[in-house]
């Protein structure tokens, strides 16, 4: 074979392994998009291991279609030390039916552009996907009571720590995750209340996903809680405006969500409150000493 056959023959070769390897990466980069891509819609549950959330739910005595249609709605920590109280309120209304979840949480971190801000993406979960309800979501946001905004709930513990909680007890649910900032307008909290008041599903289920007292000793949570607690059972919504003196979380982690919430369980007239759990943090690591605690109270409100 002439040198000028080989030469061209080796040029080819080469040609063909480089553009074999610049398809390859290209087929890579648009798999890697696509992946990007599905994973965008998707939020994430914080501890992604399902024995721990077994566990959790192994603690209470009866965990299966509990569910009655008299309970309008429930009040749950978002603070997973109390994880079993967790367990504990979603188990009091554990159902196969479908079910629309409209959870109300503080806005910890006070980002994002709107007030009142709701996620439309779907959450992972250790038991599979908790789905949102893209339809009421996308009717809430053309109505302007919420802002869909996904960046907040990246971080969002009062939202993803119950997300499994949900889809163990409740695997048909869809949801409608709403955080709101301490210092939301008025005007905005009564647009969001009608709304909800106006168009929830037939089969809904409201969520306060609150902790209470926040930096005080035990003893001190305790007295707090004492104050709380009355307004929480009477659905004593107007008073909500006193608690949390010089701005601080010494009742409440977020006034706005506990307003709302007792307002809406009003409207609703589900004015039966079942307390099933309430301690603080310290009680619970069994250290009375701790000067900081936060303190639960969680329960749920039925006709």
């Amino acid at each position: 074979m002439k040198p000028l056959n080989k030469f061209l023959i080796i040029c080819v070769a080469i040609i063909i392994i480089i553009m074999s390897f610049l398809f390859g990466v290209y087929l890579a980069q648009i798999n890697i998009k696509k992946e990007v891509k599905l994973n965008r819609n998707f939020h994430y549950s914080e501890i992604s291991q399902k024995d721990y959330y077994d566990e959790l739910f192994n603690q209470v005595e009866d965990c299966q279609d509990n569910y009655n249609s008299k309970i309008k709605g429930i009040i749950v920590n978002h603070h997973l030390l109390a994880g079993k109280f967790m367990a504990h309120a979603f188990c009091a209304v554990a159902t196969d039916e479908l079910m629309t979840v409209i959870i109300i949480s503080p806005n910890h971190f006070m980002t994002g552009r709107g007030q009142a801000t709701v996620s439309a993406y779907d959450f992972q979960t250790p038991y599979g996907v908790l789905q949102s309800d893209q339809k009421l979501i996308k009717e809430m946001s053309d109505a302007g009571v919420v802002t869909i905004d996904e960046g907040p709930f990246e971080k969002e513990h009062g939202i993803y720590n119950l997300t499994p909680f949900i889809k163990r007890a409740i695997p048909n649910a869809r949801i409608v995750p709403i955080i709101v900032k301490d210092n939301i307008s008025q005007e905005n909290k009564d647009k969001l209340f009608e709304y909800l008041a106006n168009n929830l599903p037939e089969n809904s289920l409201i969520v306060a996903s609150l902790d209470f007292s926040h930096y005080l000793t035990s003893e001190q949570a305790g007295i707090n809680d004492v104050k709380t607690l009355e307004i929480v059972k009477n659905l004593d919504y107007g008073a909500v405006k006193d608690l949390n003196k010089d701005n601080k979380p010494d009742n409440v982690d977020s006034k706005p969500a506990l307003e709302m919430f007792l307002k809406l369980m009003s409207r609703e007239k589900a004015k039966n409150f079942t307390l099933l759990d309430h301690s603080n943090s310290a009680k619970l690591i069994n250290d009375l000493s701790i000067p900081e605690t936060t303190s639960y109270m969680v329960g749920y409100f039925a006709k």
